[in-house]
């Protein structure tokens, strides 16, 4: 009997092998499974590479980044936060899942230097939230706050509040997370620097076109004044023929006619003036001096008279006489007049109403030009100042008038902009420094 117990023995020794082997195999089952999920989460990081990759739109780029992130740490909130090259403070979210004072939480950090802490130590960390620890003994959430470097400078933090123990965050998820984040914010400022690079382009553009235009005024100027001299020489022989007659004959029928001759050559002497005007000073620069509103206005009004003649429509003048003088040159500044007048008109079916005021604003005379036309809608709106954008048709110009305006008066030390309402019109604001004699 003693013998057959020796076989439950090794039956023991078997059980506890197997329970052995059965803990090794459940084991390896985990770790596969961890691994299987490491796996996924590397495609997802590789995911976030070829998004991020291939897109300069920084909304893009951050929505890719809030998605895939879900996928390795579950959270309630997050965003991207920026601190602005040479700035102490931080920019708003670019990019928050849920607010529910979520920023305000973050600025707190900032404020108390928590975020200022994990920048310098220049890793990912998970933080408890103390308020909600407060609140109930229950509720557990932490922070996972990720600082973002490019080429070796912070440039904000990304973080994400998770309802979640800290023990159950592991090393692989923190690092997973800190290179997602990472690489967007490269994509993000690649694309912050492309922008950057288009707005110096478009400005250097509308420089260039604004070299390009004084140029050509200046060829315009001399042979306007060329033509002018021309046209000037015989009208002022018409007209000195014609008051000779006026004299001479005595029957009124006939004295009647000349009168009308004499108003209308008068007239085309005056206009060949304003032009002659307006070509020397577009021609030359000049020193910047102390300018009428007034005489501006009518001189630029007086060469694009015929326009607003042809169409029937109404310009109502509201300038006060006592309107201070501004600082600039007559030639550039007239040009933007009738670039306004001009747009109006256009802008405006037959019988429309132009409503040009003035008034003395602290140290600026400001001009409002305000048309019946047919508006501009929102989305255009702040467009309308870029070199080349129109809506005019193709042989009706090349969206270049407003832009040449808005470099003109911005060289004044002014600013310009516009207001409009779809149906209704549009208002342009002209802002120009009065002229102070010290």
């Amino acid at each position: 009997m003693e013998k057959r117990k020796q076989p439950s023995a090794q039956i023991e020794k078997l059980q506890q092998r197997i329970a052995h082997l059965e803990e090794e195999v459940e084991s390896g089952r985990q770790r596969n499974a961890e691994l299987s999920k490491s796996i996924v989460k590397l495609k997802d990081v590789q995911k976030l590479s070829e998004t991020i990759g291939a897109s300069l739109d920084l909304h893009h780029i951050l929505d890719a980044l809030m998605k895939l992130s879900r996928r390795v740490i579950p959270y309630e909130n997050g965003g991207v936060f920026l601190t602005p090259e040479g700035s102490d403070d931080m920019e708003v979210a670019l990019v928050v899942y849920r607010s529910d004072g979520f920023e305000a939480q973050v600025r707190r950090q900032w404020e108390e230097g928590i975020l200022q802490w994990v920048m310098a130590e220049q890793r990912a960390m998970v933080l408890p939230d103390v308020d909600a620890m407060r609140g109930s003994e229950e509720a557990e959430r932490n922070f996972v706050i990720v600082p973002l470097f490019v080429r070796g400078k912070n440039v904000g933090v990304f973080e994400l509040v998770c309802d979640k123990s800290a023990e159950t965050f592991t090393n692989r998820d923190i690092e997973l997370i800190s290179i997602l984040a990472n690489q967007a914010a490269i994509a993000l400022e690649n694309a912050r620097l492309i922008q950057s690079l288009d707005e110096t382009n478009r400005r250097l553009r509308a420089s260039q076109q604004q070299v390009i235009q004084s140029g050509k005024m200046a060829a315009v100027g001399e042979l306007a004044a060329g033509i002018g001299h021309e046209i000037n020489n015989p009208l002022q022989v018409i007209l000195s023929r014609v008051q000779l007659m006026q004299h001479a004959c005595k029957e009124d029928r006939v004295l009647s006619g000349l009168e009308v001759v004499e108003e209308h050559a008068a007239r085309i002497s005056q206009i060949v003036r304003n032009l002659m005007d307006f070509s020397q000073e577009s021609s030359a620069e000049g020193e910047m001096r102390a300018l009428e509103v007034h005489e501006l206005i009518a001189r630029s009004r007086s060469l694009v008279a015929h326009f607003f003649t042809t169409k029937q429509i109404k310009v109502i003048m509201h300038l006060p006489e006592s309107l201070p003088q501004v600082r600039g040159r007559s030639g550039p500044l007239e040009q933007v007049f009738v670039n306004l007048l001009l747009n109006a008109c256009q802008a405006m079916d037959d019988e429309g109403t132009l409503t040009i005021a003035g008034k003395a604003e602290q140290d600026f005379v400001v001009l409002t030009f305000a048309d019946t036309g047919i508006g501009i809608p929102p989305e255009i709106l702040p467009r309308i100042f870029e070199p080349f954008f129109t809506r005019k048709e193709v042989h009706e110009g090349r969206g270049l008038g407003l832009s040449i305006s808005y470099g003109i008066v911005q060289d004044h030390g002014g600013a310009i902009y516009a207001s409009s309402e779809l149906g209704k019109g549009t208002t342009i604001t002209v802002k120009l420094p009065i002229f102070c004699s010290g």
